[in-house]
C-alpha cells in the first residue's frame, strides 16, 4: 500500500470513530434524560457533556470527510482504470451545461451541478463522457423562503452521433409492475399517439417506452440485438434510463446512478468489493454505449 494510500485509510478510520463517538454522544445525552434516579444538577451536567462531544465529534468528523472525499475516489479510481480504455478521472469537473441544455431532456430548471468527470473508450471504438448531475428548481415564496425541488440526480452523459436525427427513448425499469406497463403501453398505442413507435417485441415493450418523430430512423437503430441488450443491460443497472438522440448527439440519463458511492467509500474504503461493485457499473454503462 503506498504512503498516500496509508494516510487516507488512517484519516477515514478516524473518521468512523468520530462518527461512532456522535452515535454514542447522542445516545447518552438521551439516556440520562429518561433517568429518573438522578439529581437534576448532575443529569444536566452530564447531558451537557454528552453533546458537547457529539457537537465536536460532529465537527471533527465533517472536517475529516471534506479532507478524504476526494483522495478515496482517485483510489477507487486508479483501481479500476485498467478496465477501460482511454480512461480518465477528474473529481471536480463535470459537463458543461450546454450539454444538458442542448439535450432538451429538462426544461425549466435553476440549478445545474455536476462533477466527477469520466471520459473513455468503449470497444467499438467510441468516445464516451459521463458525469454526476443534479438539476434543481429554486421557488422563492412571497416571504422569500426559499424551497428546492430535485429534478433529476444521477448519472449524464454526451456520445457523438454519425447520423443526425431527432429520436427520443425513454427507458423504465419498473420489476413490480410489468403486466401494467405492457396493458399501459397498448392502450397509448389504441388511442393512436404519433409519438410512439410500435415495436414487435412484448418483453421489451413491458419495460420500455420508445418515442420518435422519424418511426422508420427509430426501427433502423432498435434491432431485434439492441432490444436484446438493452434489456440485458436494463437488469445490471437497475435504474430509469433515458436515451435522446438529437442534432448530431446522443444523450444517456440514469436516474440515481452514483459513479463513485461516498457513504460505501467512507465505510468500507476502496476494498475489493466496493471496486468491483464500480468498476461492474461502468462496465455496463460502457456496454449501453456500445448499443447507441
Amino acid at each position: 500500500m503506498k504512503m498516500r494510500e496509508k494516510f487516507v485509510e488512517t484519516f477515514r478510520i478516524i473518521y468512523l470513530v468520530l462518527c461512532a463517538a456522535l452515535i454514542i454522544g447522542t445516545a447518552a445525552g438521551f439516556f440520562m434524560l429518561s433517568l429518573d434516579s438522578i439529581d437534576p444538577n448532575v443529569k444536566m451536567e452530564m447531558l451537557s457533556i454528552s453533546l458537547i462531544v457529539a457537537m465536536i465529534s460532529l465537527a471533527l468528523a465533517m472536517w475529516v470527510k471534506k479532507l478524504i472525499v476526494k483522495p478515496l475516489k482517485h483510489i477507487l479510481m486508479n483501481k479500476i482504470s485498467h478496465d477501460i480504455k482511454g480512461f480518465r478521472y477528474i473529481p471536480d469537473a463535470g459537463l458543461p451545461v450546454q450539454f444538458f441544455e442542448d439535450s432538451g431532456f429538462i426544461r425549466g430548471y435553476d440549478e445545474y451541478c455536476s462533477d466527477n468527470f469520466i471520459t473513455g473508450k468503449v470497444e467499438n471504438g467510441k468516445d464516451f463522457i459521463i458525469s454526476e448531475i443534479l438539476v434543481k428548481q429554486v421557488i422563492l415564496s412571497e416571504d422569500n423562503t426559499r424551497s428546492e425541488s430535485i429534478l433529476f440526480d444521477g448519472i449524464f452523459g454526451v456520445l457523438d452521433a454519425k447520423k443526425i436525427n431527432t429520436f427520443y427513448m425513454d427507458i423504465t425499469p419498473d420489476f413490480k409492475n410489468k403486466f401494467a406497463n405492457r396493458v399501459f403501453a397498448d392502450f397509448k398505442k389504441m388511442l393512436g399517439n404519433k409519438h410512439i413507435v410500435r415495436l414487435e417485441n412484448p418483453e421489451f415493450e413491458r419495460y420500455f417506452e420508445v418515442f420518435s418523430d422519424n418511426q422508420i430512423e427509430a426501427r433502423k437503430i432498435i434491432t431485434l440485438e439492441f432490444m436484446e441488450k438493452l434489456l440485458e443491460v436494463r437488469k445490471n443497472v437497475g435504474k430509469n434510463i433515458s436515451i435522446i438522440y438529437v442534432g448530431n448527439k446522443i444523450y444517456f440519463f440514469i436516474q440515481h446512478g452514483v459513479l463513485a458511492d461516498t457513504r460505501k467509500l467512507l465505510l468500507f474504503g476502496p476494498s475489493e468489493k466496493v471496486v468491483k461493485e464500480t468498476s461492474k457499473l461502468i462496465q455496463n454503462i460502457s456496454e449501453a454505449v456500445e448499443l447507441l
